[in-house]
């Protein structure tokens, strides 16, 4: 982690000139060559910073004073960013240079984790806007009060908002209920996730809750002429109690019916982007496709053109309910969903079948190991891998690149701007 200069020890105030970012919210500079991570920091930044925590390879930082403002840096445009909101990261630096750090970090974690040494070209695709582009958000109750906000980075500390700068108007019209407005008292309810459908423009509520006064919740809560469902986490339970079961939201001319547990991506403009770049790399000359984190069908249908059979496996029952629902509804078929592992699906359904290719979109954790196994065992032709988490998707890449692949494609769709966080889809061809 660069050269090991003279410590420095916690409480002192030392200057620095930042030098890049990592993949987080910090800026990172050198003392002497001993590497200094700084929250809030900007690349180009001149700053006296406090010394919070010492390791042995590097330091952590809080910044004391801008003695002189990177020319990077902006104001960042939201109140509740100041205040200490953790659900953006990056509001202090400009957008196209948000992006233009989001490459650095990609290459950088292919080069040092993923061991590649011949990085394809990386086609960036930016949104038009860097705010209103979040269809769901997640709210905190702040203090056991009635208001609700977001979390301050790595804290449980919530920061009470009067509305999310990165997420839509929709959304953003429960302010009422984010300033303690709606709600007469708030029980044991600690949490909201909001998801609103820009097909019906409705939204649907999950709220982590106990058992107390659920009536009296649903009863206000269902007054709000935006909301079309409510739903409660009682224990590990999941109870509809008012409105409609599902959403239901239109990408690209298809229909999906989206649960209240379900994964659907937050950025719906980014989404399509996502599918545009998929459908490219996938090709026509398909005759198995497997998506292997297939969730309510997203990349699956959108694939049917591309294969002639398209096969979905997700450990979710719910999800592999509503993607075989999703196909009827859209009078697709040539697809079959499964409940089930990627490891499971290979060695079992498509066991001794070629398959041409392979779509991975799992969680940030990555592939496990044992997917990661069957698949170099049954040797697809070509694999696309879809990653919200380049540290773990660069882990995953060497793994490949070591048996039988190459890295030959890269996009870099910017998904979640104003944050650290990246979506990067990547090909790989069996060699």
């Amino acid at each position: 982690m660069g050269v090991k200069g003279k410590k420095p020890a916690a409480g002192d105030l030392v200057s620095l000139e930042l030098e890049s970012l990592n993949y987080s919210d910090q800026a990172v500079g050198r003392l002497d060559g001993f590497v200094v991570f700084v929250s809030g920091g900007v690349p180009g930044d001149k700053v006296l910073v406090r010394i919070e925590d010492v390791k042995k390879n590097y330091a952590v930082a809080e910044i004391a004073d801008i003695v002189e403002a990177s020319p990077i840096r902006c104001n960042p445009p939201c109140v509740h960013f100041t205040e200490g909101c953790g659900g953006c990261q990056w509001q202090q630096i400009e957008y196209k240079h948000q992006v233009y750090w989001k490459r650095e970090i990609l290459i950088q974690a292919l080069n040092r984790i993923g061991k590649q040494d011949n990085i394809p070209e990386i086609k960036i695709n930016t949104q038009e806007s860097p705010t209103g582009y979040r269809n769901k958000l997640r709210v905190f109750s702040a203090n056991s009060s009635r208001k609700f906000g977001l979390k301050t980075l790595g804290t449980h500390h919530v920061v009470p908002i009067n509305k999310c700068l990165v997420s839509s108007e929709k959304i953003n019209s429960l302010s009422p209920l984010f300033r303690g407005e709606v709600l007469s008292r708030i029980g044991s309810l600690n949490e909201i996730s909001i998801r609103n459908s820009s097909v019906s423009n409705k939204l649907m509520l999950l709220c982590n809750y106990g058992v107390e006064n659920l009536d009296d919740h649903v009863a206000e809560l269902s007054r709000l002429q935006e909301v079309s469902s409510v739903y409660y986490r009682v224990d590990s339970q999941v109870i509809h109690a008012y409105g409609d079961t599902n959403l239901i939201e239109s990408v690209n001319g298809l229909d999906y019916y989206i649960g209240p547990r379900s994964f659907f991506q937050v950025n719906k403009n980014g989404l399509k982007q996502m599918i545009r770049v998929v459908k490219e790399m996938a090709g026509y000359s398909n005759k198995i496709i497997l998506d292997a984190h297939s969730g309510v069908g997203t990349f699956a249908l959108q694939l049917a053109d591309r294969g002639k059979t398209i096969w979905g496996t997700d450990i979710s029952r719910e999800a592999v309910c509503l993607a075989s629902i999703n196909a009827d509804m859209n009078g697709i078929k040539n697809t079959r969903f499964r409940q089930g592992t990627a490891e499971y699906i290979l060695q079992k359904d498509l066991n001794g079948h070629k398959i041409d290719l392979v779509i991975l979109d799992p969680p940030r954790k990555g592939c496990s190991k044992r997917d990661l196994k069957a698949l170099i065992e049954a040797k697809p032709r070509r694999i696309i891998y879809i990653s919200c988490n380049p540290t773990t998707l660069s882990r995953d890449i060497n793994k490949l690149t070591q048996n039988y692949y190459k890295l030959s494609k890269l996009a870099l769709i910017d998904m979640f701007p104003m944050t650290y966080h990246l979506e990067t889809i990547a090909l790989l061809c069996l060699q």
